[in-house]
């Protein structure tokens, strides 16, 4: 009996469909103009396009593949990484760019519990500081990097 890898192919079908609605919504909303002259849904419906085709290539993998699949999920790092994004979200209009990035990384870093807390403030640090010079100084994005909430 050939044994197929679920989890890939939930993953695979999950991305066709973001893909696909991406793309048709792209399809009806803007103009996509021509290839001499583009419109502004040219470039996110071929992102949509490409996402549907590497999701219709991941199920179609999982159909043929050979794999045990795994039967748990793991709560742990998905809560922390959802908490991550939440923190990031509430807090960089409020903190700031480099704080929100220090306070969504401490719970994405602890996801994978291999690092330790010295380790994870490092990296949060690092991470804050590129990101401030990427988005704030060499992109001119306007974002404060930080900002006193009170």
């Amino acid at each position: 009996m050939l044994k197929v890898d679920v989890k890939t192919i939930v993953g695979g079908c999950v991305l066709f469909g973001l893909g696909t609605l991406v793309a048709l919504y792209v399809w009806f909303q803007y103009d996509l103009g021509e290839l001499r002259r583009m419109g502004p849904g040219q470039f996110p419906m071929l992102l949509g396009g490409i996402l549907a085709l590497l999701g219709a290539l991941i199920a179609i993998s999982g159909l043929i593949s050979t794999s045990e699949t795994a039967t748990t999920v793991e709560w742990r790092p998905l809560l922390l990484i959802v908490l991550a994004v939440i923190l990031f979200a509430l807090t960089v209009n409020r903190l700031g760019l480099a704080p929100a990035i220090i306070l969504m990384s401490i719970p994405a870093v602890q996801a994978d519990s291999r690092m330790g807390i010295r380790g994870t403030l490092v990296l949060a640090c690092l991470l804050a500081l590129v990101a401030s010079l990427l988005f704030v100084v060499a992109l001119g994005m306007p974002l404060s990097i930080a900002r006193w909430p009170f």
